[in-house]
C-alpha cells in the first residue's frame, strides 16, 4: 500500500457564514452526521441516537444505550452502541453481525472486508487510528496524531489531507469538510472549519474562528450543518 504525502494548498477563501439557521435548539445534541437529507446526532455523553425533523427530536436509540461510534457506510449508518452493532438506512434500525460489515475499525486499526479476509488500510504505525467513512470506492479515517486520511479502494493509494477532526464526506462525495480546533490544555476554546476537495486536492477555509467551537461539520449541497454550543444550526455558503 502506497502511503502519499500531499502538500496543502494556500488556504484561499474565506466564506464568513452568518445566516445561520437553527435545526434544533435544545442544546442537547453532542455528535452530528447526515444521512441522505437528514441530520442525525447523539444524545449529550453519546446517550441515545436521534433524527432531527422540523426542529423535532426524533428517537432511532433509546438514551439507555451508549453510542461508541458510528459512520457511514454507502448510504447506511453503521453504529456501534454498549450492546452491538446496527445499521441503519434512514427508516429501519437493524442490529447485524460485525463481521458483516464491509469497513471497520479493529484494535486501532482500519480495515476493509476483500475477497472474505480484512485488510488493514491504515498506515503501519503506532497511531491510534479511528472512525472511518465510506463513500463508493474511498475510506476516509483519522489518525490521532496522524490527521486525516483518504484512500482508494480501486488504486490502493492513500492521500493525507490535513490535521484536522470530525471529517466527513460531502453529500455527493466529491469534499471533505472537517474541523481544527484549539484548547487551553483542558478544553476546546475555538475551532475553524474547512472544506477539501478530492479532485483537485484543494482547501478552503469556510469558518473562521469566532469564540465558539464548532464540531462536526457535514455539507449537503450549499449547506453546512454543524454543532454549535450543542444546538445544531444549518448555514448556506452561498450567502
Amino acid at each position: 500500500m502506497k502511503y502519499i504525502l500531499i502538500s496543502l494548498f494556500l488556504m484561499s477563501s474565506i466564506i464568513f457564514a452568518s445566516n445561520k439557521t437553527a435545526i434544533y435548539n435544545q442544546k442537547d445534541a453532542l455528535r452530528v452526521t447526515s444521512l441522505d437529507n437528514s441530520i442525525i446526532f447523539t444524545g449529550l455523553k453519546n446517550k441515545g441516537l436521534y433524527k432531527s425533523e422540523n426542529g423535532q427530536k426524533l428517537e432511532i436509540i433509546p438514551s439507555s444505550k451508549t453510542i461508541m461510534n458510528f459512520y457511514k457506510n454507502n448510504g447506511e449508518l453503521n453504529i456501534k452502541t454498549n450492546d452491538g452493532h446496527y445499521l441503519y438506512n434512514g427508516k429501519t434500525l437493524n442490529k447485524v453481525d460485525n463481521n458483516k460489515l464491509i469497513v471497520k475499525q479493529m484494535e486501532k486499526k482500519i480495515f476493509i472486508l476483500k475477497n472474505n479476509s480484512w485488510l488493514r488500510i491504515s498506515p503501519n504505525t503506532k497511531d491510534m487510528f479511528h472512525t472511518p467513512r465510506q463513500k463508493d470506492n474511498l475510506i476516509l479515517f483519522s489518525g490521532l496524531n496522524t490527521g486525516l486520511l483518504i484512500y482508494n479502494i480501486n488504486t490502493k493509494v492513500t492521500n493525507f489531507i490535513s490535521k484536522g477532526v470530525d471529517a466527513s464526506f460531502s453529500a455527493d462525495g466529491k469534499k471533505v469538510v472537517f474541523a481544527k480546533v484549539s484548547d487551553n490544555g483542558e478544553t476546546y476554546t475555538d475551532s475553524e472549519v474547512f472544506i477539501y476537495d478530492i479532485k483537485t486536492k484543494k482547501i478552503d477555509k469556510v469558518l473562521k474562528k469566532d469564540g465558539k467551537v464548532k464540531r462536526f461539520p457535514h455539507l449537503i449541497g450549499d449547506n453546512l450543518f454543524i454543532n454549535i454550543d450543542f444546538n445544531i444550526y444549518k448555514m448556506n455558503l452561498n450567502k
